[in-house]
């Protein structure tokens, strides 16, 4: 019995080392043809994003009704540099941040992108890469009845938005 019980305990210590956390955020980004703009709600865990951002800003983060309009703004100009779309002239577009909503320990980020010339776009989604090793990022882009998923990581190159 006690042979049972140390093995138990060996086995479960070597597979509980094995085990780490596991980053992701999801994006939905869709092109809407009659606003000729790029809609896109983002879900971000709320301690992942908040601990990135009180280290980027030096200020602690919470998503409470009093520091909603903070944390926006630093969420703003953080996914300025970390989610972006590039048109076909090689051009940086950030998209502008219209507001976000907590779902218990999700942050949800709502964006938006004026774009009447909505060909040739590239996405590049590196949020939470540089504080995360493991992050992964997914993007499901909708134009029309054309759907795609993208998947993003910390070396990840942009990638073309052809549905």
């Amino acid at each position: 019995m006690r042979q049972r019980f140390y093995l138990l305990f060996l086995l479960l210590s070597l597979t509980a080392s094995q085990m780490h956390e596991y980053y992701l955020s999801v994006a939905r980004l869709e092109y809407d043809e009659k606003a000729e703009d790029f809609e896109m709600s983002v879900w971000f865990f709320a301690d992942d994003i908040s601990l990135c951002l009180s280290e980027r800003s030096g200020l602690e983060i919470d998503w409470q009704e009093k520091q909603i309009a903070l944390a926006d703004s630093l969420l703003n100009d953080y996914l300025s540099e970390r989610l972006y779309l590039i048109d076909g002239q090689d051009r940086m577009r950030p998209m502008e941040l219209m507001g976000t909503q907590q779902d218990g320990e999700l942050i949800r980020a709502f964006l938006r992108l004026h774009a009447p010339e909505a060909s040739d776009f590239r996405v590049q989604f590196l949020a939470l890469t540089e504080r995360f090793e493991s992050q992964r990022n997914l993007l499901h882009f909708k134009r029309g009845e054309a759907k795609t998923t993208l998947y993003f990581k910390k070396e990840s190159e942009a990638q073309a938005l052809q549905p």
